[in-house]
């Protein structure tokens, strides 16, 4: 499984001096060269007429150099359709016989172009979306305790009428509403939570995606689909808004002292979308996150 770390690209070091970082690969050894050395591995007449070529290069140039898994001395020769992996010619004798096999650059450019697909669809889709239901709730959060606070005035005023005998019903009161509101506010906050939490998740997944359309390629490369990954993350939370009913005073020459003459008072959820999906939980997104980081080739 991928650590934060292998969402960047490695530094690549040189194996023949073991100190400068490698910008070239001679295909013939193999193995990676700085500078320098490229420069001593051509003039060396037992190495001279090798095939070095640029990291730089077209990272389909370099999948010949892929080796098989199962069969280290053996390159990768195609892909397996039904399995869904990179195999060799010892591969397909063995236990992939008459499965349906594809070259490995058809493979590997479709996975290029589903990888761009969706990189653009985090950028001008989803990371959008969810900044701005990030935004909407930190909004709410205010509007929240500016209702608090209006209710609140309206208690007061109305205990005014009343103050020597129910001071202590006043006080009550209030503190039950604060406990509303930071009930109300505590469930803002774990959907804020949530909304942050797919907002890195989805930054994460677009470095991921970043650093594999940019890396050397290797053999996990044919395993780092996303076509279910974001499948979750198109379906929006939708935004709650909290409706708080003003304050009831009712008849305070009927009250006596074994009457309560405030109602109960509470947040109320009111749904902006009839959409919102049901099954959406930070919990299941924590266990999520482990789907989408996967090891860079």
């Amino acid at each position: 499984m991928a650590t934060a770390s292998s969402f960047a690209q490695h530094y690549i070091e040189c194996e023949n001096c073991e100190e400068n970082p490698a910008k070239f690969l001679c295909k013939t050894c193999p193995g990676h060269l700085c500078v320098s050395c490229k420069s001593e591995h051509e003039r060396r007449k037992i190495t001279q007429n090798h095939d070095i070529i640029h990291l730089a290069s077209e990272k389909g140039d370099m999948m010949e150099l892929l080796y098989c898994s199962e069969h280290r001395t053996k390159k990768l020769e195609c892909y397996c359709s039904p399995c869904q992996k990179p195999v060799c010619t010892r591969c397909i004798i063995e236990t992939h016989n008459g499965h349906k096999v594809e070259t490995l650059a058809t493979v590997y450019n479709r996975i290029k172009k589903e990888q761009q697909i969706e990189k653009e669809e985090i950028e001008k889709t989803l990371l959008p979306k969810y900044e701005e239901l990030l935004a909407k709730e930190k909004l709410m959060k205010a509007e929240i305790s500016k209702r608090t606070d209006e209710v609140q005035k309206q208690i007061e005023d109305h205990t005014e009428k009343v103050i020597e005998r129910y001071t202590a019903m006043k006080e009550k009161k209030i503190r039950d509403l604060r406990q509303a509101e930071q009930t109300t506010l505590k469930s803002v906050e774990d959907s804020e939570m949530k909304v942050q939490r797919r907002i890195e998740l989805l930054k994460k997944i677009k470095t991921q995606i970043t650093n594999n359309l940019g890396a050397r390629p290797g053999i996990i490369f044919f395993n780092a689909t996303h076509g279910n990954s974001l499948k979750e993350m198109r379906q929006y939370p939708n935004s709650i808004e909290y409706k708080l009913d003003n304050f009831s005073s009712g008849d305070i020459e009927r009250i006596t002292l074994d009457v309560d003459f405030w109602k109960i008072l509470k947040f109320t959820m009111v749904d902006s979308s009839a959409s919102r999906n049901p099954d959406w939980s930070l919990e299941e997104d924590e266990e999520e996150a482990e789907e989408y980081l996967y090891e860079e080739f």
